[in-house]
């Protein structure tokens, strides 16, 4: 009897032995499941930072574009169409004064694309200015 109650007991703390180590097994895992969980976290609040300086950035730029550039590359276009219009009438005066007569040529076509660049542009929604502040920031 007190044989069968020595195994059951030797039995039991061997038991208790696997126990012990698959509960440490167990919370090893669980510890390192933890800092897996917490670098990654870690690692995913860096990018949204990053992502929100990118963000910042972007919208300057669209800002700077959309108020900076578009309106002063619009504004250079309508000069430049001016002139080349300018241009034309110029030649045209030049070619009646010398008797001669200007036909259909890349100049007049010029000038006509231009000017349907211009007025596209203004049906897009930039405004016209007045050629003394256009001559002020070209």
């Amino acid at each position: 009897d007190m044989e069968r109650m020595k195994r059951n007991s030797e039995q039991l703390h061997r038991m208790g032995n696997n126990l012990e180590q698959e509960l440490e097994k167990s919370t090893s895992e669980t510890e390192e499941h933890k800092k897996k969980r917490m670098s990654a976290k870690h690692e995913i609040m860096q990018m949204v930072r990053t992502l929100e300086a990118e963000r910042a950035v972007s919208s300057k730029l669209r800002e700077s574009v959309k108020f900076t550039f578009t309106p002063k590359a619009l504004s250079q276009q309508e000069l430049l169409t001016e002139c080349l219009r300018d241009f034309q009438m110029e030649l045209e005066r030049l070619a009646a004064k010398m008797g001669k007569t200007l036909g259909p040529s890349e100049e007049n076509e010029l000038v006509r694309a231009a000017s349907e660049g211009a007025e596209t542009s203004e049906i897009n929604g930039s405004s016209r200015k007045s050629r003394k502040s256009r001559g002020s920031k070209a």
